[in-house]
This record gives C-alpha cells, sequence and structure tokens, in this order.
C-alpha cells in the first residue's frame, strides 16, 4: 500500500457542515492582488523604503511539467485574512497556504484537501527541502521581493497553522513524520542568505515535527512545545486548521539604503495532503524602527528599575524627536530638548520617537509602565509541626513578604535551591496547605517575584520545617554483658522515625531531662531503667524504652536506715531470671544464705545474729538476658557496719 493510500486511511475524516461564525476566521483570495498584499497590507504605509521585483508562486501559476491539478480545482494558496474580532491573535493580514487559501476559513470541519483523488497538486522548493533535510516537497507557496529601506531593522509577526498537528487524536503521528515547513529567507547585498523563521534560541527551522507538545508516537523527538498554542477540534477553532503555533516575531538587522531579497515561502513535506498555511500580521513587516513591545504590568513586563532608555542604533542620517501622549489632549507632545536617538525615561506613560530622514519620517511608540523595586523576601523563622507530619506553607508567607499585601507578590515553595534559582519544579499550591516534607526536617526554598514583570530581579530566603512528634517505636541496647567488672555499662538507644528521618534527644530516667543529642549513655548502673526520646523540637512528646541491667550491689549497710539494707542481686524478674539460684558464702567458704530472685534479699544476719563486716561471697546460676545461655558467675561484696 503506497504511502498516499495510508495517509488516506489514517485521516477517516467525516466532513461536516459547519456553518461560519462571525468571530471565525475569512479569506478572501481576489481582493488585493499579491503586489498590494505585500505593499498595501503586509507592509503598510512607509516612504522610508522601497520594494520592487515581487514575484510570486503558488497551484495558480506553478509551472511544474508534473503539475496535475483536478479542473476547476486550481488552489490559490495566497489571500488576504481577517479575523472579524474572533480570536485569531490577529486582526488581519497575509496567508500563504499549502492548498487552496480559502478552506483556511474557520472553525474546522475536518482536514481539507486532504483525500486521495482531490487533492491539488504542485510542485515543492528545494531551498524548503535542503532546510528540513527532506526527499521532496510538494504544493510550495511563494512570495519573493526586493526592498531597500534608510532604517536599519527589519521584522515581521507570523503564526503557523497546520493540519498536521494531530496530537490530541489517538493514535495521531503526522506532527512526528511530516515537518511541513515555512521559511522567510533574507539575502543580504552580498549574497549570504539566512533564514529568519526559527524557533527562538535555536536554529531549528518553524516547521511542524519541531513545534508540538510531547507525542507518545515520537517520544525521543526534540520539540519545543512551549511554542505550540492549541489543538482545534472540529467545530471550534478560528481557522479550519487542526493546531497552531503561538505568535512568533522574525527580525533582522540590516545596512540601511541596501537593497535586499526576501523570500516567504511554505510547502507541504512528502506529499501533498494535509494543508498547512502561515499568517502574516498586517503591517507588521516592518521597514523601520523599532522600540520593542509594550512594557506594561498586564504585559507581566513593566520597569522595575528607576529608568529605561529606549532608542535605536544611531542612523547615518535624519535627525530625532522623542514625545509624550498627554492624557489631557490626547496627542503626542514634543518633549523639549530630547532629540537624541536615545532617550531615558522615569515615569510610565506613551512615548514616541520620530525619525526624520531626508523624503521621509518613521515613528515608533511604546507603553512603559513603571513598578516598585524587586520584591524583597524575608527570612520567616523555622516551621513547627506538634501533631503529625503536615504543614501549611503558606503559614510563612506574611513573615516572608513583610505583612505586605500578597496580590503585590508571587511567591513559591520549592525543595531545592537550584530549583528555586531557576524557577522549576516549584511545590504545587495544591500541596501547600497539608505538605509532607522528605523527611522530618526538611529545608524549603522560598522564591518571590514581582507579578507585573518578570524583569525584577527575584528574591530569595528559606526556611526549616522539623516535625515535634516523637519516634515510633524506641529500642535499647546494653554493650556489656551481665556482671562487667565494675558494675557501669554503655546504653544506646535507638529511635525508628515516625514518618521518614527524625532529629531526636534523649533522656535517663527523667522524662523532664536533661536531655542530651547523643543516643548513647556511659556509666550506667544495674536495675531497671527508662530512657526517654523526644523530637529536638520540645513539643511535650516522648517515647519511652524500660529496660534492665542484670549485675549485683558491691556494698550493703544493714543498720536499718533505709538505705542500703540488704544485699541483692539487681533485675533478676525483670531479665526473665526468676529460676535463678544465689548462694551467700562466708570468706571461709560457708554457706550463709541462700535467696531466691523475688526475695527483698540478705539483711547480714545468720540465724537471726547479725553477721560481722567483712567480705562475702556470691555464686549466682542465671541465663545470660537476651540469648539465654546458661551461666554461673561468682564475686564478693562487702557488708559495712
Amino acid at each position: 500500500m503506497n504511502q498516499l493510500i495510508i495517509r488516506f486511511l489514517q485521516l477517516g475524516l467525516l466532513c461536516y457542515a459547519v456553518q461560519v461564525s462571525a468571530q471565525a476566521v475569512t479569506v478572501d483570495v481576489n481582493a488585493f492582488t499579491v503586489e498590494e498584499l505585500v505593499r498595501d497590507v503586509l507592509i503598510g504605509s512607509t516612504t522610508c523604503g522601497e520594494v520592487t521585483n515581487i514575484t510570486y508562486r503558488t497551484g495558480t501559476n506553478a509551472t511544474d511539467p508534473e503539475r496535475d491539478i483536478p479542473t476547476n480545482q486550481e488552489a490559490n494558496g495566497i489571500g488576504y485574512f481577517q479575523s472579524n474580532g474572533g480570536p485569531f491573535p490577529f486582526q488581519g493580514g497575509v496567508i500563504l497556504a499549502t492548498g487552496d487559501a480559502r478552506d483556511a476559513r474557520g472553525p474546522v470541519t475536518g482536514l481539507p484537501n486532504s483525500g486521495l483523488d482531490d487533492s491539488p497538486r504542485w510542485q515543492g522548493d528545494p531551498e524548503l527541502a535542503n532546510i528540513i533535510s527532506s526527499p521532496e516537497t510538494f504544493n510550495a507557496t511563494i512570495i519573493e521581493f526586493d526592498f531597500v529601506t534608510a532604517l536599519d531593522f527589519i521584522s515581521f509577526d507570523f503564526i503557523m497553522a497546520s493540519n498536521e498537528f494531530d496530537g490530541n487524536l489517538e493514535g495521531g503521528e503526522f506532527e512526528c513524520e511530516f515537518s511541513d515547513v515555512f521559511a522567510f529567507l533574507l539575502t543580504a547585498p552580498d549574497g549570504t542568505t539566512t533564514n529568519l523563521a526559527i524557533v527562538p534560541g535555536t536554529n531549528q527551522p518553524i516547521a511542524v515535527t519541531n513545534i508540538h507538545p510531547p507525542n507518545p508516537a515520537c517520544p525521543d523527538a526534540v520539540t519545543y512545545p512551549e511554542y505550540f498554542d492549541r489543538y482545534n477540534d472540529v467545530g471550534t477553532g478560528a481557522v479550519n486548521y487542526s493546531g497552531q503555533t503561538v505568535a512568533f516575531t522574525a527580525q533582522s538587522t540590516v545596512i540601511p539604503n541596501q537593497q535586499y531579497h526576501i523570500k516567504l515561502a511554505i510547502a507541504d513535506d512528502e506529499d501533498e495532503q494535509v494543508d498547512s498555511a502561515i499568517f502574516l500580521r498586517e503591517g507588521s513587516f516592518d521597514l523601520g524602527i523599532d522600540l520593542g513591545p509594550d512594557r506594561t504590568a498586564a504585559d507581566v513586563s513593566a520597569v522595575c528599575t528607576p529608568e529605561l532608555t529606549l532608542g535605536e542604533e544611531v542612523l547615518d542620517v535624519g535627525t530625532y524627536q522623542w514625545n509624550f501622549f498627554d492624557e489631557n489632549s490626547g496627542v503626542f507632545v514634543p518633549i523639549a530638548g530630547a532629540d537624541e536617538p536615545f532617550y531615558t525615561v522615569t515615569e510610565s506613560g506613551r512615548y514616541r520617537v520620530d525619525v526624520i530622514l531626508p523624503g521621509c519620517t518613521v515613528s515608533d511608540e511604546i507603553n512603559v509602565e513603571f513598578v516598585d523595586a524587586s520584591p524583597i523576601a524575608l527570612p520567616p523563622g523555622d516551621l513547627l509541626s506538634c501533631d503529625g507530619l503536615v504543614f501549611d506553607l503558606a503559614d510563612s508567607i506574611p513573615a516572608i513578604i513583610d505583612g505586605g499585601d500578597p496580590n503585590d507578590f508571587t511567591v513559591n515553595f520549592y525543595q531545592s535551591a537550584a530549583d528555586a534559582e531557576a524557577d522549576m519544579n516549584a511545590i504545587p499550591m495544591a500541596n501547600w496547605g497539608a505538605y509532607q516534607p522528605v523527611g522530618g526536617e526538611q529545608t524549603i526554598y522560598v522564591r518571590v517575584d514581582n507579578p507585573m514583570s518578570t524583569e525584577c530581579d527575584p528574591a530569595f530566603t528559606e526556611f526549616v520545617i522539623r516535625s515535634g512528634i516523637p519516634p515510633e517505636t524506641l529500642t535499647v541496647e546494653v554493650a556489656q554483658a551481665s556482671f562487667t567488672p565494675g558494675g557501669r555499662y554503655t546504653v544506646i538507644a535507638t529511635a525508628t522515625p515516625a514518618a521518614n528521618e527524625g532529629v531526636y534527644t534523649y533522656s535517663l530516667d527523667d522524662p523532664n531531662g536533661p536531655y542530651q543529642n547523643s543516643p548513647v549513655f556511659e556509666g550506667v548502673g544495674p536495675g531497671t531503667h527508662v530512657i526517654y526520646a523526644r523530637n529536638s523540637e520540645d513539643c511535650g512528646l516522648t517515647a519511652s524504652a524500660p529496660f534492665t541491667i542484670l549485675d549485683f550491689i558491691r556494698y550493703f549497710t544493714p543498720n536499718n536506715d533505709g538505705f542500703h539494707d540488704t544485699w541483692n542481686i539487681l533485675g533478676l524478674e525483670e531479665t526473665g531470671n526468676s529460676n535463678a539460684r544465689i548462694f551467700i558464702f562466708d570468706r571461709y567458704g560457708k554457706l550463709i544464705k541462700q535467696l531466691i530472685p523475688n526475695s527483698p534479699g540478705w539483711d547480714g544476719t545468720y540465724n537471726g545474729v547479725p553477721m560481722p563486716a567483712d567480705d562475702y561471697w556470691f555464686r549466682i546460676e542465671y541465663r545470660e538476658p537476651g540469648d539465654g545461655t546458661p551461666k554461673k558467675f561468682s564475686a564478693h561484696f562487702s557488708l559495712i557496719r
């Protein structure tokens, strides 16, 4: 099956009879000649430039010997369009299409000129084929002319629309395969030719395959979706194309009073089916000066600095006059002494510069709005949560903007300083109110912008969010075996965070502290103890873990004063040694007493008679806490009277 039939089957189109809306784009191919479209529509009135040698080629005058256009269907791809007050970005201008320009009239009714038998076909253009590295192009619509301008700058605005844009359709893959292309070729007096119709910041041409959203049919394609405007479904859209780009401005400096050649051309890639078009804004082909776009808050481009210098490069000839628009009189008033190529403004308003050249005058104006300087961002202080790992990041905003009006600032939060600097991967606003940090403690980075201008320098700050909840579990390890010489032990606490990661402090035997940062306690004596752990932010919430060290009392003083009146082994019951056996001997080996684990201990008597002060020996048969290994241990202790 050949390529044409395949594309025809892929389309599966239905024809719709859709009444043309008053707000859809309309096209007239008879209202102007091509020369009038160039001189009167595209360029408009100017006495500072001269246009000559206007030529064109489209379906009505192509000379390809293989040209195959059905009877009564010669396609004129050049016409005049109007938006009729609709949503299309340009009010009017010149259209260049790879099919009949009249088919561009909105809204979308299907894909015009996409059938197998009735698609107009004429020759392509080798320069366009070379630009997109294509074996062949078809249906090239071209306008060419020479021009000379007394100034040093040219520019024009355009939008590309195409029915190859099909990423909104299931299985849509035309935009991945067919590089319908537009070029604005500027040839300088030295013969050097440059394509001005490129994706901003790149050397990539304005072609369908370069400008569209991510598409599963070409997941690895390098495209620039930020320059794609929208898909148009059937019955919608101001133009009869399934997708369109944003408005572009092509521009270049030129040498005054030198002849240049311009070629505006669009063509289909690889076959004549599925049309594309270029819309050139009326009057945008500027053979004059350019003060640039307006600098207003509405365009998010207001001026943040105390002053702004306006002006063009100095011309070889001509004089300047700067003017300010007087709201009271409704006219531009000359500014006294403002007769240099550059003028520095310090107050908001509309400004115009007139450049008076021999035999002509050109003007341009700009609306300038000044706003307050770049925003500030104060450290808000850390956020603490005592009831879980959920934070409301918006709670920090009043302190960040120093109590200012939130409408005067754009505040965003980030998880890294690099993201804040690059203004990317901001934490979604929908997540601010119940933000769960990455870890129990996390640094949040803040970027504050002026919403009235992207020209203002952003401000940055940061703060920490911390959870005050205690650990979920707390375990204790005694580093030495029971009956360690000296009777002092190292104890290590391990806190399991309630979520992700926590920062904790620890106390031994007292929930009120003192608390220490280290989970290691040295020199802990025998018996039952409790380790307490809490978040480093004191919310009054702790986790606790009791533990017992099995060891013996080194001395006792049985004088009935309530202190050290008996001797015993500490921690038997708590360590699972309820069946241990304990024997006490005097220095000569005589058995004095046998104890059971739950007894109150030895009171220093034998058959009711107090024993003298001396060292006494004991032997214990027990199981090692933790692993249950059977052991025996003997040592001595002191009876002191």
